[in-house]
């Protein structure tokens, strides 16, 4: 096992080793650019176990929502998260989306798409599966 883990994190990589074979669990932390992460790209042999991650808007207000969808082992979507504070432009006549940052703890995925969202931080494990 993981050393470090609450019992409910030590859970959950119980559930995963039940559904996958690991070669290596490495620690993994990383705090930076959405677009220089190695989270972006699917690969069938890694899965990442998020003890804490955390995505970032740097900026003042746009229009687009922010949102990460996350990616199971198959590479289908299977979690979104969404944290908008959401103001009205009386002069541009339009919704306009705050800067803000979201957090979740506790889940796997494959992969994470980031739109709008600039900054992430990932504290958790790299599994790569046999």
């Amino acid at each position: 096992m993981v050393e470090g883990l609450n019992r409910e994190q030590k859970n959950l990589l119980r559930h995963i080793r039940t559904i996958f074979a690991f070669n290596t669990v490495a620690p993994l932390y990383y705090m930076g650019v959405v677009a220089a992460s190695e989270f972006l790209v699917y690969d069938a042999a890694k899965l990442y176990l998020a003890l804490e991650f955390g995505a970032t808007y740097a900026g003042i207000a746009s229009t687009g929502i922010k949102y990460c969808s996350f990616y199971n082992e198959a590479d289908a979507v299977c979690f979104g998260l969404v944290a908008n504070s959401i103001a009205y432009d009386s002069a541009g006549s339009q919704i306009i989306y705050l800067g803000n940052s979201a957090f979740i703890n506790n889940l796997y995925f494959s992969r994470v798409v980031a739109t709008g969202y600039l900054h992430i931080k990932f504290n958790g494990y790299r599994l790569t599966i046999v």
